[in-house]
């Protein structure tokens, strides 16, 4: 499953398309069967800042933040 939010920011369906598409691709190239799983959110720095000072206690916006599922 494929999942993209956008939060505080305008964001047209032809960009969540796009993304939607290249995530799906790299599944295939990947050999993905479609049992994993994506969640993208588009979001304004205020929002990222906030994010990555929770999660990284780093006091900046960052570009991406990326979190896996898996423990191992």
């Amino acid at each position: 499953m494929i999942s993209i939010r956008s939060l505080k920011v305008k964001t047209s369906q032809n960009i969540k398309g796009a993304i939607k598409k290249a995530a799906k691709e790299t599944f295939r190239q990947l050999l993905i069967n479609g049992n994993e799983s994506l969640s993208v959110i588009l979001a304004d720095d205020d929002h990222l800042q906030t994010l990555n000072l929770q999660y990284r206690s780093v006091d900046k916006p960052t570009d991406v933040l990326s979190f896996s599922l898996d423990e191992d």
